[in-house]
């Protein structure tokens, strides 16, 4: 992987939101993420977030100066149709990201990327001792990712009526021996 500049993480703000919609339609992303939506549509969905109005937290990857990826991470409790929710505790949480910019897609940036959230951002809440992750299971380059950024493999998730299958991944914090 070429030398990046440290990734640091800022929550979401109202004047990101036109580069979330450009991320949210570029075709690489839509692949996995969902249908493009509408500005209005992020704007509907992601206010709420930003607000701290809806339970799931948003923010912005960046390298150096530069943003280039999108995760957010949410209490299991608070998502119940959650393909991990057979396997969620209490202490549960789920993490989804992307990364919008196509000159840092490719380079093994999103591992690295996932493995700094995961242990910065989503264990530093106390109460949080575990964390899932559900791409799609045809989505191998993701899973590999996930893999090495230290995740472990479950298998296949529940199938929900509106969604597709899930390859759930869990990492522990014990495992990873920061908390």
């Amino acid at each position: 992987m070429p030398d990046f500049p440290a990734i640091t993480f800022r929550p979401l703000a109202p004047d990101d939101l036109p580069m979330l919609h450009r991320w949210l339609n570029n075709p690489a992303v839509t692949r996995w993420w969902y249908p493009a939506p509408g500005f209005d549509e992020v704007v509907a969905k992601y206010l709420p977030r930003i607000a701290g109005t809806a339970p799931v937290y948003p923010f912005v990857a960046s390298a150096g100066d530069t943003p280039f990826g999108y995760l957010q991470w949410y209490r299991l409790a608070e998502n119940p149709g959650h393909p991990a929710a057979a396997w969620a505790g209490s202490g549960a949480a789920a993490v989804d990201l992307l990364i919008g910019e196509d000159a840092y897609r490719g380079r093994g940036l999103g591992a690295t990327m996932l493995r700094a959230f995961v242990r910065t951002v989503v264990f530093a809440d106390p109460g949080i001792t575990t964390c899932f992750i559900d791409p799609h299971p045809e989505n191998v380059a993701a899973i590999r990712s996930y893999r090495r950024a230290g995740f472990r493999e479950l298998g296949i998730g529940a199938v929900t009526a509106d969604s597709d299958a899930a390859w759930l991944l869990r990492w522990e914090r014990e495992e990873d021996g920061t908390g």
